[in-house]
């Protein structure tokens, strides 16, 4: 599993350690790279260049859109894999 985080540091951020120790424990592999910004369209692009990525996990597509400098493009539409939106419960729109 291959997972690309943004943050402002270097550091994994502590929210993903629960889930990388569960990760751990369950020997599963994977690899996190910590970056301070991605566009969506570097995403997609990576996404489609790579055969083994099976989807891509994103927060939520309301976050994504307001740091796009273009608005009005779309580059989740020609993303090859699906596109899953798991928020935190607590950050869920009611």
């Amino acid at each position: 599993m291959e997972i690309q985080v943004i943050a402002g540091s270097a550091a994994t951020p502590p929210e993903l350690e629960n889930f990388l120790n569960t990760l751990r424990e369950a020997s599963l592999p994977f690899s996190v790279e910590v970056k301070p910004s991605l566009r969506r369209r570097d995403l997609v692009d990576y996404a489609n260049a790579h055969e083994h990525i099976a989807a891509v996990v994103i927060d939520s597509r309301e976050g994504w859109e307001a740091l796009a400098q273009d608005r009005s493009s779309d580059p989740w539409k020609h993303l090859a894999c699906p596109l899953v939106t798991a928020a935190a419960p607590d950050k869920k729109p009611h």
